[in-house]
């Protein structure tokens, strides 16, 4: 009998810290660098393109982020993103024997919208990222041009932390910019 009292005394004890320790939520500052799964090929066979990303969202911040007391705390990205974002984007176009580098081939990848928004619901609180990216080639007389927009959703049981809206960011920017390069029209510029 003294062992279940013991028990569930450390049960008890558990779930207050838990409770007390589980809601701390800040201000969230989040790194892009997300990871662009392409399959490795020759099809660039060596061409040099002139790669540019630029950041054209209208503010720095993501959004905002309320926790269960109705707080309000601010989510956006730790720093400039565009250099990591072009070095990324520079592997991928590696792994598929193009360099980057001046060139006349000219690729510019535009980030026109990240936005985060997190909604409370009974028991459980709805995150989404909302993530429009665009890219211009041009190529000679050979142009080409593409949006591309995804939603990523996340399900907690309370506000999301930081690890989780870094997750969000990255696996919609990863989606985004793996669909960009997986493209075949954009290939059959890139290589004219």
């Amino acid at each position: 009998m003294k062992c279940i009292y013991k028990d569930l005394i450390f049960v008890k004890l558990l779930a207050g810290v838990l409770l007390l320790g589980g809601c701390a939520v800040n201000d969230q500052y989040l790194v892009l660098n997300p990871q662009i799964d392409v399959t490795a090929t020759e099809v660039g066979s060596g061409k040099i393109i002139n790669l540019q990303v630029l950041d054209k969202r209208e503010g720095t911040e993501l959004g905002e982020i309320r926790d269960a007391h109705s707080d309000v705390f601010n989510v956006r990205l730790d720093r400039d993103f565009t250099q990591d974002l072009k070095t990324n984007i520079g592997i991928a176009l590696e792994k598929q024997s193009f360099s980057v580098g001046d060139s006349n081939i000219n690729m510019t990848v535009n980030i026109e919208k990240l936005a985060l928004s997190s909604e409370k619901y009974p028991l459980t609180f709805k995150t989404d990222l909302e993530a429009i990216i665009s890219v211009r080639i041009e190529n000679g007389e050979e142009q080409y041009g593409n949006r591309l927009r995804v939603v990523t959703t996340k399900r907690t049981a309370g506000p999301p932390f930081t690890k989780d809206s870094n997750e969000l960011v990255n696996e919609a920017v990863s989606n985004l910019l793996t669909d960009m390069l997986s493209s075949e029209k954009l290939m059959s510029i890139l290589v004219q």
